[in-house]
């Protein structure tokens, strides 16, 4: 509809891709252009484009592909006053309780907070604890938070039992927005294991 009122109005159009608009997982439905016709939907809009906007610079040439002209690289962005490793008074406390909660003590804290999707690798987790273990490495505890569709949690519950590692990970629910910032600075490591990304903004907050 857009494109049409461009077409007779003379609207610019700019658009920014992320990587679900490219990038195709077809294992698990992951994509607009998997899904039946939206190729040429996608090239019809990238056509009538002013300007594309791509987060990452490897789809500079995909966007190219469907008939995208005029693009540009803009990567993502965070807040540095926000996402920062300096520790309030609040900050401390709040991390003192988190460790308490999940029984960190005095180990390495890893975070991983991504949706519990299979496109974001959540189900390498208890293999990544499963190796440590087994290479005599037990001073670790990884930390979930995110969305958790009930099909996956179970999945997910299931590989830590059947891999012995339940007692390494523990998934903390959907943490508020405002929260996060301190979750970052809680944890010594932050992994990324996502299947397909653009630019992930959670890793450059972890950054």
């Amino acid at each position: 509809a857009y494109v049409a009122r461009r077409r007779y109005h003379n609207i610019p159009l700019i658009l920014t891709v992320h990587g679900y608009d490219m990038n195709v997982l077809e294992n698990f439905g992951y994509g607009i252009l998997y899904y039946h016709n939206m190729k040429e939907i996608v090239k019809k809009v990238f056509t009538h484009s002013d300007l594309i906007i791509v987060v990452a610079k490897d789809m500079i040439e995909k966007v190219k592909e469907l008939g995208g002209k005029n693009v540009i690289y803009l990567p993502n962005g965070v807040d540095t006053s926000i996402f920062t490793p300096n520790l309030s008074i609040q900050d401390r406390e709040y991390i003192e309780k988190l460790k308490e909660k999940v029984s960190v003590g005095d180990k390495i804290l890893i975070g991983y907070f991504r949706h519990i999707k299979p496109q974001y690798g959540y189900f390498y987790i208890p293999y990544i604890a499963k190796i440590l273990k087994g290479k005599g490495f037990d001073n670790f505890k990884i930390i979930l938070a995110g969305d958790a569709p009930r099909l996956y949690l179970l999945h997910f519950s299931k590989m830590l039992h059947d891999l012995d590692v339940k007692d390494f990970i523990t998934y903390l629910g959907v943490i508020p927005r405002s929260q996060m910032p301190i979750l970052y600075k809680a944890i010594d490591i932050y992994i990324n294991i996502s299947l397909t990304d653009g630019m992930p903004p959670s890793v450059l907050e972890a950054m």
